[in-house]
């Protein structure tokens, strides 16, 4: 427990632990998953009664250890020089082991066979409607004071349709934040730098919370796409200008036709494929238990090539679709600075 209280009295000198747990405070209550404090505390783990909690701690902790952490809720990854023949032999030792039975019991196989029929997926987009995940006002504009100088950041926080399939919202992401932070001279990154008023522009997605089934009120599931900027002295005093010249390039993506947006995600499907097989060989120690744990994610699609090479199927409903949901009233924007 004193370990757990020292990691987040760590985390609270950190900014980006600062900033997600503010991002998590402003969501509006039905985002019941995402809103769990990450980390815990001496406080919080003695349910906010240390006094009268503390003697059932350790025994809650003993009883969620018994019921999850058990053989038959666990994955093996098995990696070593020797045949496949004799590595599945070693398997066989661990399939002896077993776990007392549970309700709660995490079911491998089942897993796997859902990864399976994601792959099928991609003929099916899902809905590009969510709802306004935010509770702050109109303009949900957030000021952070941060513990280092020499930072001054705009960070824009847009919120996507979450698919089981993660090739839909990779598509999405790899293309918005090509079209929104590239560097060519007619770009926006080149205009802001121009102006004097920002020195880094990047995008991506910060975070995913995937859908929580065992809630009866099935709280709404999203990708956070998160826009960064690192603005100069000059930009600081211009953010306002900044901000509104983003959602204004946001637009005219928008706005763009969706056959000249198919042809610069087939350029960027192009060269992710030579740079997935150019990529370097990664050691098979750190990629076996990723390509496991993506199995038992359910994710299907891009299970084995790591997430680096994008899908050949352009998903346009989907793409037209979460490119035009995309709306500045459903965003939470955070100024960073000392």
């Amino acid at each position: 427990v004193h370990a757990v209280d020292a990691e987040d009295n760590k985390n609270r000198m950190l900014d980006f632990r600062r900033q997600l747990q503010l991002i998590k405070h402003l969501m509006r209550p039905n985002i019941t998953e995402y809103k769990k404090f990450s980390t815990g505390n001496i406080i919080t783990l003695a349910g906010n009664d240390t006094a009268k909690n503390a003697a059932r701690l350790s025994e809650e902790i003993r009883a969620f250890h018994q019921n999850y952490y058990r053989p038959d809720n666990m994955a093996l990854s098995m990696v070593g020089p020797q045949s496949l023949e004799e590595l599945e032999k070693l398997c066989e030792i661990f399939a002896e082991i077993s776990g007392s039975s549970s309700s709660n019991n995490l079911d491998a196989s089942n897993s796997l066979k859902n990864a399976a029929s994601h792959t099928k997926q991609l003929s099916q987009p899902p809905s590009v409607e969510i709802e306004d995940i935010f509770r702050v006002g109109k303009e949900k504009v957030v000021v952070m004071h941060t513990l280092s100088q020499s930072v001054r950041e705009l960070n824009i926080y847009i919120p996507l349709p979450y698919s089981q399939s993660a090739s839909y919202y990779t598509v999405f992401t790899t293309l918005f934040s090509y079209l929104l932070t590239h560097k060519t001279p007619s770009s926006l990154f080149s205009y802001l730098q121009e102006k004097g008023w920002v020195t880094a522009m990047r995008g991506g997605s910060r975070f995913i919370s995937p859908p929580d089934l065992s809630l009866a009120d099935k709280p709404p599931a999203f990708v956070l796409y998160e826009v960064s900027l690192s603005l100069t002295e000059d930009g600081w005093g211009k953010w306002h200008d900044v901000q509104q010249l983003v959602w204004d390039y946001i637009e005219k993506i928008q706005r763009s036709p969706q056959e000249e947006i198919r042809l610069i995600y087939q350029d960027l499907y192009s060269l992710s494929k030579v740079g997935f097989h150019y990529a370097e060989r990664e050691s098979p120690y750190e990629y076996a238990p990723n390509l496991v744990h993506n199995m038992l994610d359910s994710r299907g699609v891009g299970m084995i090539d790591g997430g680096s090479l994008l899908p050949l199927t352009y998903p346009e409903v989907y793409v037209r679709g979460s490119l035009l949901g995309r709306r500045r009233v459903n965003s939470l924007d955070f100024l960073i600075a000392l």
